[in-house]
């Protein structure tokens, strides 16, 4: 996990600075970003599934319809079983 930022005074460098974030984080950048699901807020259901890659995902919808096919619990990152 990482934290990138800057801090600066004067305004008028901030595209310089934001320049210089997208260039640092592009290096932890991958084809297969992944998620943690403790750190999802509102992201959707697409970056939930992130975090929940292959048979792991499949694993937990089956799960889902079994025991919560009413999805009484989906007030958290909800796994869409529909």
């Amino acid at each position: 996990m990482a934290t990138v930022g800057t801090a600066y005074e004067d305004g008028a460098e901030t595209s310089v600075h934001e320049e210089w974030i997208r260039r640092v984080t592009s290096l932890f950048t991958t084809d297969n970003p992944g998620a943690y699901s403790g750190f999802l807020g509102t992201d959707g259901a697409a970056r939930i599934h992130e975090a929940y890659p292959g048979r792991t995902w499949d694993r937990l919808v089956e799960t889902k319809r079994r025991y919560d096919p009413d999805s009484l619990f989906r007030l958290n990152h909800n796994i869409d079983a529909g």
